[in-house]
Formats: C-alpha cells, sequence, structure tokens
C-alpha cells in the first residue's frame, strides 16, 4: 500500500501536468474544454490538499519538527498556488465570454428595436402622408 507521501507526490505530478494543458486550453478557446479544466483543476487542488491534511498529522503523529512540517507544507503550497492562479484564469476567461455573449445579445436586441423603431416611423409617415393626399 502506498504511503501518504507518495499519493501526494502522484498528486502533484498529476497537478502539474493538468496546469500544464491550461494555456493551451485557453489558447483554444473552446468553452468545453475550459469548464473541463478547471473543474479537474478543482478536484485535484482539493484532494491534494485532503492529503495535505493527512500527512501532516502523520507527521505530527510522528513528532516532527514543526520547521520541518512547515517547510514541506510550504512546498507544496508554492505548488498549489500556481493551480489557484489558473483556477483564476480560467474562471477569468468563462466570465469574459459570458459578459461577451450578454453584449452580443443585447446589441441584438438593441438592433432589433431600432430597426422596429424605424419601421413604425416609416409607416407612420407613409400614413400622415395618405391622410395629407386625402386632404
Amino acid at each position: 500500500m502506498a504511503t501518504g507521501n507518495s499519493v501526494i507526490e502522484n498528486k502533484l505530478v498529476q497537478l502539474k501536468l493538468i496546469v500544464g494543458r491550461t494555456k493551451k486550453i485557453l489558447e483554444s478557446g473552446n468553452q468545453e474544454a475550459v469548464e473541463r479544466q478547471r473543474r479537474a483543476l478543482r478536484t485535484i487542488v482539493a484532494d491534494i490538499d485532503k492529503c495535505k491534511m493527512e500527512e501532516e498529522a502523520r507527521m505530527i503523529d510522528e513528532k516532527k519538527e514543526l520547521t520541518e512540517i512547515s517547510e514541506w507544507n510550504s512546498n507544496i503550497e508554492e505548488k498549489l498556488s500556481e493551480a489557484d492562479k489558473d483556477i483564476h484564469d480560467l474562471r477569468e476567461w468563462c466570465e469574459s465570454k459570458k459578459r461577451e455573449c450578454e453584449e452580443n445579445q443585447r446589441k441584438q436586441e438593441l438592433d432589433f428595436e431600432h430597426e422596429l423603431f424605424q419601421t413604425r416611423l416609416k409607416f407612420q409617415n407613409e400614413l400622415q402622408a395618405a391622410k395629407l393626399k386625402q386632404e
């Protein structure tokens, strides 16, 4: 059976692989891929955090020095912070796409309302012209 330390090391390798794909996925512009990447990062970060807490507890049980535990923890946190940045970037990308979609939809609505107003104005002018002709 794997020790807690090897489990967390395996998860850190997974994290490195997943983080390595973020830039390419963002560049692809595929919203589904971006959302899937964000979920994958959040999942692996949560898994690592859970393993980290378990490993810390094991180290405390083994009466390891607090400085050793802190250094180990700091190393893990450094790797997680890169993932946190990627999660933030992915969220920003999704929110930007959502705003862009909403802006496009609003522009279409405004264009339609403008066209409707122009049509209404044209018919009113034609109606007034017809009334003036009849008089």
